[in-house]
């Protein structure tokens, strides 16, 4: 019995997509792009101008260069480069690819790189000034 009224129910029907729908992506879409180019663009004049400093892009409060920060830098890059180039490149029209998980680690470990040497630094600061021998001078001796 229970049987007959599951071949008596009807499958619907598929409903076609809207192609209005398909327009209003499309053009949400370049709206998108649009404002975050004028946003890059401001940010590039301002950093032209002098207004947006970047001294301490790479650099700790101390002026020297951190290794992980630059690593970071450069891994957010060249990963934020190759996803637009796949996705641009993507035939027949350009579509969002699976992220493989190896490359979300690799990213992953280099920020916890990144975060690593800010809690190194911050204790370091905290010890009393980066393990000198807690607050004698560079070559050991006593302040006179």
């Amino acid at each position: 019995m229970m049987m007959l009224l599951l071949l008596q129910t009807p499958t619907p029907t598929p409903v076609p997509p809207d192609p209005n729908f398909h327009l209003l992506a499309l053009l949400m879409g370049w709206i998108l792009t649009i404002l975050i180019a004028v946003f890059a663009l401001v940010i590039i004049y301002k950093m032209i101008k002098g207004d947006i400093n970047l001294q301490y892009l790479i650099a700790g409060a101390d002026g020297d260069a951190s290794l992980s920060r630059f690593q970071f830098l450069i891994f957010t890059f060249v990963i934020a480069l190759g996803l637009f180039l796949i996705i641009v490149s993507t035939t027949p029209s350009p579509a969002f690819p699976e992220i493989k998980g190896g490359i979300l680690a690799l990213l992953g470990i280099s920020g916890g790189s990144y975060v690593t040497s800010k809690a190194v630094d911050a204790n370091a600061k905290k010890d009393g000034g980066g393990g000198n021998g807690g607050g004698a001078n560079a070559g050991g001796a006593a302040k006179q």
